[in-house]
C-alpha cells in the first residue's frame, strides 16, 4: 500500500514537472510582447504633430514618449528599441525620412530621401514606400517610363541599392528578408536574396498583414471593415477574430500599421466607435492567438486624431 502511494506521488510530481516545463516553453516562445509602440497624429492646423506612445504589458501602462512635428507615417522601430524611423511628406510634395531617438528625444532628418528621389526620377510620391530592417532600409515600388514597374531596395547606412523588375501589387509588407504582396489574386513572396517570386496562396482580401513564421494572415474584406479574419495558409481555413456592429468598425489594416508581435502570438489593430462631427472613440487593441481574446491597451474619447502602430520588421 505504501509502495503504491509512493509511486502515485512520484507520478504526480513528474506530471507537475512536465506541466511546469510546458508552461515555461510556451512562455519562452509565445510570451506577450513587453513593449508596444504606437503613434497619434493631431492634424489640427496650429498643432500638426505626431505623438509617440509606449505600452508596457508587464505593468499594463501606457506612457507618452515624445512628439515629432508633422505627420510621421509607416513608423518602424529597431530591435534594440532605441530609435523609431518614419516617413513624412515635405512642403514640396516630396518625402522625408525622419528618425526619432528614444534616449535623447531628438529628431534627425536623413539625407537618403533625396538620393532615393533622384534614383527613381522623383516619382516616389506615386509609389509604395516601406521602411524595414529596423528602419535601416527602404523599399520603393515605382513606375519607370521606359521599363514599367521597378522595385528599389536601398540601404540607409551604406547608401547601397538594388533595382529590379517589379510587378503590380498591393498590401505590401516585408518580413525577414522577404517582400509579401497581393498580385493577380494571390499572396506572393519575393525573396530578396534569391530574387525569386513565388505565389503562396489564393487571396480574396481587401488588405492583410502576414506572419510567415506561423503561416497566419489577419485580413479584412470589402469596404465596410466590420470584421477582421484570421487565415491559416497551411490549412487554408479562416475564422473571424474581431466582429463589429452598426456603431463599430476597424481601420484599414495597412493604414493603421496593424501588425503581429515578434513571435506571432499577438495581433495589434485599431477599433473605432464613430461619434458626432467626424469624431470617434478610438481603441488600440491586441488579439491573443493562444487565448482567442482581445484586450484594449489604450483608449481616446471623441477624437479626430489618427492612430498607427509602430512596426517591427
Amino acid at each position: 500500500m505504501k509502495k503504491t502511494k509512493r509511486i502515485l506521488w512520484v507520478c504526480i510530481f513528474v506530471l507537475a514537472g512536465i506541466i511546469d516545463l510546458t508552461v515555461l516553453i510556451v512562455n519562452l516562445y509565445y510570451a506577450r510582447q513587453e513593449n508596444i509602440f504606437f503613434t497619434e497624429y493631431d492634424g489640427t492646423y496650429d498643432k500638426e504633430c505626431t505623438t509617440i506612445y509606449q505600452y508596457n504589458s508587464r505593468i499594463n501602462a501606457t506612457v507618452e514618449i515624445g512628439k515629432v512635428q508633422g505627420n510621421l507615417n509607416d513608423c518602424v522601430i529597431n530591435d534594440e528599441e532605441t530609435f523609431i524611423t518614419g516617413i513624412s511628406k515635405s512642403d514640396d510634395e516630396g518625402f522625408e525620412i525622419l528618425r526619432y531617438d528614444l534616449a535623447t528625444k531628438s529628431v534627425e532628418t536623413l539625407d537618403a530621401a533625396k538620393e532615393i528621389a533622384a534614383l527613381i526620377d522623383n516619382t516616389a510620391m506615386a509609389s509604395k514606400i516601406l521602411l524595414y530592417s529596423g528602419g535601416d532600409k527602404v523599399f520603393v515600388s515605382y513606375i519607370d517610363n521606359r521599363d514599367g514597374i521597378k522595385w528599389l531596395f536601398y540601404d540607409l547606412n551604406s547608401g547601397r541599392y538594388d533595382i529590379c523588375k517589379g510587378e503590380s501589387g498591393r498590401c505590401w509588407t516585408i518580413h525577414n528578408g522577404s517582400l509579401w504582396y497581393i498580385s493577380n489574386g494571390a499572396i506572393c513572396q519575393y525573396d530578396m536574396e534569391s530574387k525569386e517570386k513565388t505565389p503562396i496562396a489564393k487571396a480574396v482580401f481587401s488588405d492583410y498583414v502576414v506572419m510567415p513564421e506561423t503561416g497566419l494572415v489577419a485580413y479584412t474584406m470589402g469596404n465596410s471593415i466590420k470584421k477582421i479574419y484570421l487565415y491559416d495558409i497551411r490549412t487554408q481555413k479562416s475564422n473571424c477574430i474581431a466582429r463589429g456592429g452598426w456603431n463599430t468598425y476597424y481601420g484599414v489594416l495597412l493604414w493603421t500599421n496593424s501588425r503581429w508581435s515578434d513571435n506571432g502570438r499577438e495581433f495589434f489593430y485599431v477599433k473605432s466607435f464613430p461619434g458626432f462631427f467626424n469624431a470617434s472613440i478610438e481603441r488600440l487593441m491586441v488579439y491573443d492567438v493562444l487565448t482567442c481574446r482581445s484586450r484594449c491597451i489604450y483608449r481616446s474619447n471623441m477624437t479626430t486624431n489618427y492612430f498607427q502602430y509602430v512596426m517591427k520588421r
